[in-house]
């Protein structure tokens, strides 16, 4: 994944969480539509698809990290996800 460039902010104060009116989860296994703009955010464009809702929404970036989901058959299946959020609604 490469770095988030441009104006992206991260959220770090309480008072920032505060203000957070709506929250997109985005992950390596999830495709959805962009709320802003109705973009397709697929899955493995992960990078891309956080970097777009952060730079060209303002949307602010909550939490980062991995997420388990079991198969039919009990096998795990990892993903990363990002949760991002916007003061607008």
């Amino acid at each position: 994944m490469s770095a988030v460039k441009g104006s992206a902010r991260q959220a770090r104060s309480p008072n920032t969480m505060s203000k957070i009116r709506s929250v997109l989860t985005i992950g390596t296994s999830l495709e959805v539509g962009c709320p802003v703009c109705g973009q397709w955010l697929r899955g493995n464009c992960f990078d891309e698809s956080v970097q777009h809702m952060l730079v060209e929404h303002d949307y602010v970036l909550l939490h980062v990290g991995a997420e388990t989901h079991w198969d039919e058959k009990g096998k795990p299946r990892h993903s990363t996800v990002a949760v991002v959020g916007s003061s607008a609604l």
